[in-house]
């Protein structure tokens, strides 16, 4: 089930995460302003899309890495590819039943993303866009969402200022100065108590068979005590810059030699039943092919035959 820290509701009547919330506040501005989160609680079965326990996908996730957390991430696949893998089709047609998640499903290409980790992550946001659709597959595990668009006179955003945000190239976005490593649950309420009363904040709880979607610029943090293992959807735009920034970022120094394995179909699988095509996929004539090689042999032979003669 999915449990929300009653702190702070917004003043709307019925569902707070309606289609009538969110609402522009003061210090917004409509390029920077992001979407609260989106909670769902049981709508998948967990074993059913994994096609079998979810243990045992961690278990060989966890076999497979010397450290947690490890990911494994699938190739960008177009949402309607008959050849998709068979796990990516079944988690479009889950998502595309709720209409939560109506916008991020409608979108051409996406890619799915396998995290097991052994305890909660740092508070942190993305300095750009980025939206996923995560699916907790294993374990339970406490969100803390804090919004990060609400700006002082000065333009200055309230919670990167309670925060002491900072930055460098090697993260994907902002850490906490003030908060450097993994919340507890006592330190998840305190952040949530302090921020300035127009930031909008969540604390959520989420078990295997939930799903989310929020905008990565929320600051965001994880806590838990035993693992938990996730499935991230990535959609469209958002996808395609994750991607080209995760790429760019495995390539720095400090984040090398992080890729564990490769995962690719047997090339049997796609060859096996097409003997009669050419690498580049065209029709073989076995006949001509029979004729050129008795030709190649004979023009072989005969050059033998010249430079013997020569006197060699």
């Amino acid at each position: 089930m999915c449990s929300e820290n009653p702190k702070r509701k917004l003043d709307v009547d019925g569902n707070p995460y309606s289609a009538a919330n969110p609402k522009r506040k003061a210090g917004d501005d409509e390029e920077s302003y992001s979407a609260e989160p989106v909670f769902i609680e049981g709508c998948f079965n967990a074993t059913e899309l994994c096609g079998t326990s979810p243990a045992g996908w961690a278990a060989m996730l966890t076999a497979l890495s010397p450290a947690l957390p490890v990911q494994m991430h699938l190739e960008p696949m177009k949402l309607d590819d008959e050849n998709a893998p068979p796990l990516f089709k079944k988690t479009v047609a889950i998502l595309r039943q709720r209409p939560e998640f109506a916008e991020q499903v409608d979108v051409e290409k996406a890619r799915l993303k396998f995290r097991v980790s052994g305890k909660g992550k740092f508070i942190h946001r993305n300095r750009y866009r980025r939206r996923n659709i995560i699916m907790c597959l294993m374990g339970e595990m406490r969100w803390l969402f804090v919004e990060s668009q609400v700006k002082d006179a000065e333009g200055k955003s309230f919670s990167d200022l309670d925060l002491d945000a900072n930055t460098n190239d090697n993260w994907n976005g902002y850490r906490s100065k003030r908060y450097p490593s993994g919340l507890s649950w006592e330190e998840m309420k305190q952040v949530a108590e302090q921020q300035n009363p127009g930031v909008r904040t969540r604390i959520v709880t989420m078990h295997a068979g939930d799903a989310m979607t929020f905008d990565g610029r929320w600051w965001h943090a994880t806590q838990y005590d035993s693992p938990v293992m996730s499935l991230f959807f990535t959609p469209g735009k958002d996808m395609e810059v994750a991607v080209a920034e995760h790429k760019r970022r495995m390539a720095m120094p400090m984040q090398q030699d992080l890729k564990i394995a490769t995962i690719n179909r047997a090339k049997c699988s796609k060859l096996s039943t097409n003997y009669q095509l050419s690498s580049t996929g065209e029709l073989l004539d076995w006949q001509k092919i029979e004729q050129d090689s008795k030709a190649a042999a004979a023009a072989a032979a005969a050059n033998v035959s010249t430079t013997t003669d020569s006197g060699y």
